[in-house]
């Protein structure tokens, strides 16, 4: 695993979005100047950006720190997945992994400082400490402490968890209502209030104010294409019946359906609930509003969905332990199954389609002979094939370059100045610079007219082609002297992402 990141982060690095990463870094270099303060939503997601603090401490602000924040984490998620299914054949336990390993979303996201993959661990705590509970399992002791700390790690991460929580809510009324673990139940309550009350505590006494983090939240609010209450009922509607299922088939996390035919048919109810779990979280996803006054689903981006990675671990680690002995019938389902996604992805042109899903049904082919080991193998290919176009994407987007621009203004000119960009590399640059504004400042294109400007500072004019596109900047929008800079202003530097002009 280690050997496949290292490659991914030294050679596809696939850079930032420039918006909220680069807002978690900045409020991780605040906090360690001692300038933190409390000036937006984010600011109160500790969880999202306190280890990344601690990376900084220790490495600087850079890609690396950033990359190992996720690491680290995506390193604990499959460790514990890993603990999960101890008891399961070693091949079977790897296969299930590689799905973890390889997922799409992981490899998009480890290397963006942003508090899904924390949201996903939490939730994964949460699940196996109620999961060993439920069948008695002794995975860990004291299993209430485990998931009250899951749950804190969640509400300290995003609020994500409002899509989630009626999963645990249903699973508290129905033990206590049948009189099952009551135990466990009383001691989550009792951890999570005491914390609740502390948590106001805190909020009143620092910031003034019980509900700082609620009034961020309603602030933050604005109109934008996820605004599903305040748009045509029609834009609700594909969003809830097919958006998000397009997503997931493109990001793949619907491969462990195919495996439901095998976990359904052992009426092992570990198995069933882990397939039940996984169906449920998909629904709640999916239809979950994230508003109390309106329905509102979230927006059909995969990365919110990104915490059910590890239910689909297991289910396809347990899948492929029933393969073998599974019907002629049951095989035949999968198959169809794993065709039916081949053909969609086909269909709507999908990174992943021929390279990855022929090696997987051969996979399932083999591990339905007893022939587990060449399983394994096909299946390696298959997930390598992920990482690949992954890969040659990532080389597309060209993020080493993309600094470069940066850089060579940065730290190859002397002396205060400016650097006029676009809203993304202008967030780039933030990161770029250490968010060190005393020998370099960034500006978008757009707040020109809003500032006044040193006169005896110079003037850079960064044009970076894959940032204009992420914050779509088009070229009729640009002011006249960057559309006129090929002509007019002296070039300084240039790669394959852009070109960097004197401006003054």
């Amino acid at each position: 695993m280690s050997f496949i990141y290292g490659i991914h982060f030294y050679y596809f690095h696939g850079g930032y979005f420039g918006f909220d990463d680069i807002e978690y870094c900045r409020l991780a270099d605040s906090l360690l100047k001692g300038n933190f303060t409390h000036d937006s939503l984010y600011a109160h997601r500790y969880a999202g950006f306190a280890l990344l603090a601690f990376n900084y401490s220790v490495f600087g602000v850079t890609d690396f720190a950033n990359f190992l924040t996720g690491f680290l984490q995506l390193c604990v998620i499959v460790s514990l997945y890993l603990w999960a299914v101890k008891d399961l054949p070693i091949n079977n336990r790897l296969i299930g992994a590689l799905f973890l390993i390889f997922a799409p979303m992981h490899l998009m996201y480890v290397e963006k400082p942003m508090p899904d993959i924390t949201i996903e661990l939490g939730f994964f705590i949460c699940f196996l400490s109620y999961y060993s509970e439920k069948f008695n399992l002794n995975l860990v002791s004291k299993t209430f402490a485990w998931f009250a700390i899951g749950v804190i790690l969640i509400f300290f991460s995003k609020e994500t968890f409002l899509i989630f929580y009626p999963f645990f809510l249903i699973l508290m009324q129905s033990d206590i209502f049948n009189k099952r673990h009551q135990y466990f139940w009383k001691k989550v309550l009792i951890i999570l209030s005491v914390f609740g009350l502390i948590y106001l505590l805190y909020s009143y006494i620092i910031l003034g104010d019980f509900f700082a983090r609620v009034h961020h939240i309603f602030a933050g609010q604005y109109i934008s294409a996820c605004s599903y209450d305040l748009l045509p009922f029609n834009a609700t509607l594909e969003r809830i019946g097919f958006q998000l299922w397009n997503e997931l088939i493109r990001n793949l996390f619907l491969i462990p359906l195919c495996f439901l035919p095998m976990i359904w048919a052992s009426k092992n109810s570990k198995f069933r609930f882990i397939a039940v779990s996984f169906i449920s979280l998909l629904l709640l996803s999916n239809f979950m509003s994230i508003s109390y006054t309106s329905y509102a689903p979230l927006c059909p981006d995969p990365r919110h969905v990104i915490y059910v990675l590890p239910i689909g671990a297991l289910l396809i680690a347990f899948g492929i332990t029933n393969l073998s002995v599974s019907s002629n019938k049951l095989i035949v389902i999968f198959l169809v199954s794993l065709i039916l996604l081949l053909s969609l992805s086909v269909f709507k042109q999908y990174e992943n389609t021929w390279l990855f899903y022929l090696p997987l049904m051969g996979s399932i082919i083999l591990g339905f002979k007893a022939q587990i080991r060449w399983a394994f193998l096909l299946m390696l290919i298959a997930w390598i094939s992920v990482f690949v176009q992954n890969s040659l994407y990532n080389k597309k987007v060209n993020y080493k370059e993309q600094k470069q621009l940066n850089i060579s203004v940065i730290d190859k000119i002397g002396g205060f100045k400016y650097i006029i960009t676009d809203r993304v590399n202008h967030d780039y640059g933030l990161l770029h610079s250490r968010f060190d504004t005393t020998k370099v400042r960034f500006l978008d294109y757009k707040a020109l007219d809003t500032l006044t400007l040193k006169p005896d500072a110079p003037q850079y004019l960064i044009i970076n082609g894959m940032t204009s596109y992420f914050s779509n900047t088009s070229w009729e929008s640009l002011p006249e002297f960057a559309r006129t800079a090929h002509e007019k202003l002296p070039k300084i530097y240039e790669n394959k992402s852009g070109t960097v002009y004197k401006v003054k």
